[in-house]
């Protein structure tokens, strides 16, 4: 029941819960920031499709599918494997605030226990493709090793602000604008 609630609210809301998640990875990984926003929140909003069928099926062939290609692009683009996982990461504090905000207590803790139960072992299984996919590209042995708190600067790595996902249902309908920002402003 869990589960089927949470992937429900993942679906009706995605366009909002992608763009608080690019708000958040762009937060906690600087290198992200490269990325352009847009484009950054349809990557996303790809992903939550996947995700939304891997809860409510238990199918993870479209989310891997996804994950496969940006492995692919995150690595030829540089990033490192810290990077990646972090940026992965940032999916479950949004998503505990999210449940937290809209479910009772005890449904949000249930239904984020079904997304943290998913979510887990499928970042467990992207470190080594993340990695082969690193090495073949850089032909490398090894990929280098990430200093967390470089990627923050200064400062404690154990205090972040989590995104919220704000604005309304009519936002759901709207497609995320792919415009490069200089088309934007034009």
């Amino acid at each position: 029941m869990s589960t089927v609630l949470a992937a429900q609210l993942l679906k009706s809301h995605q366009v909002r819960i992608s763009r608080a998640l690019a708000r958040q990875i762009q937060q906690m990984v600087p290198r992200y920031r490269e990325v352009d926003a847009g484009l950054l929140e349809k990557n996303i909003l790809t992903l939550m499709d996947g995700m939304h069928a891997l809860l409510e099926r238990g199918d993870d062939r479209k989310l891997m599918g996804v994950v496969e290609y940006v492995v692919q692009i995150r690595s030829i683009g540089g990033f490192q494997t810290g990077e990646f996982m972090l940026a992965c990461l940032c999916f479950l504090p949004v998503m505990r605030r999210f449940l937290a905000d809209k479910l009772p207590m005890a449904q949000a803790v249930a239904a984020y226990e079904a997304v943290e139960n998913a979510a887990l072992p499928l970042v467990a299984r992207l470190i080594p493709l993340y990695e082969k996919a690193a090495t073949a590209f850089h032909q490398t042995e090894t990929p280098p090793e990430v200093d967390i708190a470089a990627l923050r600067g200064s400062g404690s790595t154990l205090a972040f602000r989590v995104e919220s996902v704000t604005g309304g249902d009519e936002e759901e309908t709207t497609e995320i604008d792919l415009r490069t920002p200089a088309a934007r402003r034009a």
